[in-house]
């Protein structure tokens, strides 16, 4: 309507919901391995800061096969493995403290991965955007680790105490 303006397609919009539901049930897996049983096995060790860190190492690992093939939508988005690499453990330790926050909440970290994934495709990755946004959206992961970090300190990454595997065992008794 107006000369020079880009409006949104509406279409996008539609496509949201079900590749949100999508990346639901495709990441739910991963944070069932990641956050249900990993973070907090590591956690009855190691500090959370830690704990995330490793559990990192090992998700950015299992992704590393997509950016064998070309033109592949997590090389669009990250442009090489290492960016991924760093990406992965900000994002990580930002998914431990929303983990430790929730009290193991497997649901809020889903959501919030999926969320951002469909994010990555449908805004980033199908506009073209990727390329430019990708510096930006990786200094907000690491203002926001940096926050994080000073905030909730490295050790727990919440101000409750970091959720172990142990933890879930006996809540999972108790309930039942």
């Amino acid at each position: 309507m107006f000369a020079g303006v880009n409006y949104v397609n509406l279409q996008r919009l539609v496509v949201f919901v079900p590749v949100l539901i999508s990346t639901f049930l495709q990441n739910m897996w991963e944070e069932i391995g990641w956050r249900g049983y990993a973070l907090p096995k590591l956690q009855e060790k190691y500090n959370a800061f830690y704990s995330s860190i490793v559990v990192s190492v090992f998700w950015a690992i299992w992704h590393w096969p997509h950016f064998t093939v070309k033109n592949s939508i997590m090389m669009t988005n990250y442009h090489n493995f290492l960016w991924f690499f760093v990406s992965t453990i900000l994002v990580s330790i930002e998914y431990t403290w929303l983990y430790n926050s929730t009290k193991g909440s497997l649901l809020i970290v889903t959501l919030y991965h999926s969320s951002y994934n469909a994010f990555g495709l449908l805004l980033l990755v199908e506009q073209g955007i990727s390329y430019v946004v990708f510096p930006f959206l990786l200094l907000t992961h690491f203002l926001t680790v940096i926050v994080i970090i000073v905030v909730f300190r490295p050790e727990k990454l919440s101000y409750i105490k970091p959720v172990t595997f142990e933890q879930l065992r006996k809540t999972a008794i108790k309930h039942y």
